[in-house]
């Protein structure tokens, strides 16, 4: 029987804890995201004028899964 060079556990425990970090930092990242003034029927407008918040996001779902991507 041939011997199959494993990893050690401890090596893919630390790759596991780190994706879920990733996945709860852009998780955390969308609770930013509401409609403050929002009117009755939600318009594009009301969604527009969220810009900042929507680019903020974004880049830093483009960020953190840049990192994440490196780090694999």
């Amino acid at each position: 029987m041939g011997h199959e060079q494993k990893e050690p556990l401890d090596a893919e425990r630390l790759v596991f804890f780190s994706d879920a970090v990733v996945a709860i930092a852009i998780t955390l990242l969308a609770l930013d995201l509401r409609l403050e003034h929002a009117h009755d029927p939600i318009t594009f407008g009301d969604i527009g004028g969220m810009w900042r918040k929507w680019a903020a996001f974004i880049l830093s779902f483009v960020l953190i899964g840049t990192f994440w991507k490196v780090h694999h």
